[in-house]
């Protein structure tokens, strides 16, 4: 690509880039304003229901007070036996003109001692009677009963057509009977109770809503559903209205970054042919008569470093032969890291078996010393005997822990040997500090505390034994294994939880 156009294209892209940064937070917002909306509204339409609801119910409740309070039953029942045909005209007389004024009363029915005297329903159609709320109220009348039945859905329904609600609005209501849907055009009666998900929205109808909070008692409840298809109308044209903007913007800085282009990357035309005379193996300088002022300094410089590039070409080759074997070696070191153990996280024997000799060598070709140690659990068989092979693996985990810990250079290697031994391998530390960081490790490891299943604290302790290269020998040999056993079970013989080592020049 020429490098007119990377510069054509890098601003480009970063224009893209905060463009498109700043549509996207502009878009959150935007988003969550909505979401806002929408709380809102659904608090507010909350509002309204809850108020219908409380004036019927509370207006339903008046009127059972007033008859009890202006005696008209209380007269019936005196003058006329309840049982007679003039006694329940007088009653129905009475309830009618009840059901005249208010056109959400359903059902009348008064009750003495227990038995349902005068039961009235009002001559309209009857609608979902098993969603009707019933209210009680005892009389004044001795052993009387005075019963309510209240069309709820019928004032849900009134009140969505009657406030400035969205059309896309309805209502849910539940009781122990069932379940039905409000809107303004009809009420239906839903085969099975919907649910709405952990972010309250309900998939009804092909429609998703937004359901608010419950409303109601134990009994039955109402929740508002508000259609979310308005919200996504929103944001299409929000997006729409956003890559018309996009693409203008696009157009008009693409022309601008042309010409930027053009006026930077004219004058260096020639210095772009000379290069490439390079790349073909011929070389001509460039004539600085025929530069500018600005590229005059750039010129020069390209036509002194020219002149020593053919020089630098063979060591350049070389340098990359060198490099491609570091490559190589590093690409052996990540193989490495697919051979670990399970349990503990170490290199497993196998990563020792197949990839110490190859680390050894590298070693002694980098001129760099070489650690190797043993190391072992004392007394790890007692603590799986005594509190299961489950703790003991906790405390082998716990183990490594603390030696990655102690020993996190890239240049440190910890192998777990078998069982509770484990092989340490460290490149490039001196004797002293070998045996240090092996000292400081074996007095972590007192620090280490487990408890069993019991409540019982689980202490122990590690024994090392090490040898210590001052440059590492030219080739990996099973005697490092060896010399390190030996010194390991001579430090277990002396008493445990210690460390003793060798030192050896080569």
């Amino acid at each position: 690509m020429r490098i007119q156009h990377q510069i054509f294209f890098t601003i480009l892209l970063i224009f893209t880039c905060v463009f498109g940064l700043a549509t996207w937070f502009y878009y959150i917002h935007f988003n969550e304003s909505l979401n806002r909306a929408e709380s809102q509204q659904a608090q507010q339409i909350n509002q309204y229901v809850e108020s219908e609801i409380k004036t019927l119910l509370r207006d339903h409740q008046e009127k059972m007070e007033r008859l009890d309070r202006d005696g008209d039953l209380i007269s019936a029942y005196d003058a006329v036996d309840w049982l007679s045909f003039m006694g329940r005209k007088f009653i129905a007389k009475t309830v009618n003109a009840l059901f005249e004024q208010d056109p959400y009363l359903q059902r009348f029915i008064f009750t003495k001692d227990n038995q349902p005297y005068i039961n009235l329903t009002t001559s309209t159609a009857i609608r979902h009677s098993d969603s009707w709320i019933i209210q009680k109220r005892a009389l004044n009348v001795p052993n009387g009963t005075l019963t309510l039945y209240s069309d709820i859905l019928g004032a849900l329904q009134t009140h969505l057509r009657t406030h400035k609600i969205k059309k896309t609005t309805k209502l849910y209501f539940e009781n122990d009977k069932g379940a039905w849907l409000v809107s303004a055009e009809n009420v239906k009666r839903l085969p099975l109770p919907i649910k709405p998900d952990r972010h309250n929205v309900i998939n009804l109808e092909n429609t998703q809503y937004l359901a608010s909070q419950q409303l109601g008692n134990e009994n039955w409840f109402v929740q508002s559903l508000i259609s979310q298809q308005e919200t996504k109308e929103v944001l299409h044209e929000l997006l729409v209205k956003t890559v018309f903007a996009y693409t203008i913007s696009a157009l008009l800085f693409f022309g601008i970054a042309r010409y930027l282009s053009l006026l930077i990357i004219r004058p260096l035309h020639r210095l772009e042919h000379a290069a490439k005379a390079i790349k073909d193996g011929t070389y001509s300088p460039i004539d600085i008569a025929q530069t500018t002022d600005e590229t005059r300094p750039a010129i020069e410089a390209f036509n002194s470093m020219s002149q020593r590039i053919q020089g630098f070409t063979q060591e350049l080759q070389e340098q990359v032969a060198a490099r491609t074997k570091e490559l190589e070696i590093a690409n052996t070191e990540l193989a490495l890291m697919n051979e670990t153990d399970v349990l503990t996280g170490a290199r497993s024997r196998q990563f020792l078996t197949h990839h110490a000799s190859s680390l050894v060598t590298l070693a002694h070709r980098s001129g760099l010393s070489l650690g190797v140690a043993m190391l072992d659990i004392d007394y790890f068989k007692k603590i799986n005997d005594t509190y299961g092979h489950v703790k003991g693996d906790e405390c082998l985990i716990a183990f490594v822990d603390a030696l990655h810990k102690n020993f996190r250079r890239d240049n440190d290697w910890v192998t777990r040997y078998g069982g509770e031994e484990f092989f340490l391998i460290c490149f490039g530390l001196n004797h002293e500090d070998f045996h240090n960081k092996l000292e400081t490790f074996r007095n972590s490891v007192k620090d280490i505390h487990l408890k069993s299943d019991d409540g019982e604290e689980i202490r122990f302790t590690v024994s090392i034994g090490y040898n210590h290269y001052t440059h590492a020998p030219q080739q990996w040999s099973d005697a490092f294994i060896s010399r390190a056993d030996a010194l390991l079970y001579k430090a277990k013989r002396n008493g445990r939880n210690q460390t003793i080592g060798e030192e050896f020049p080569s």
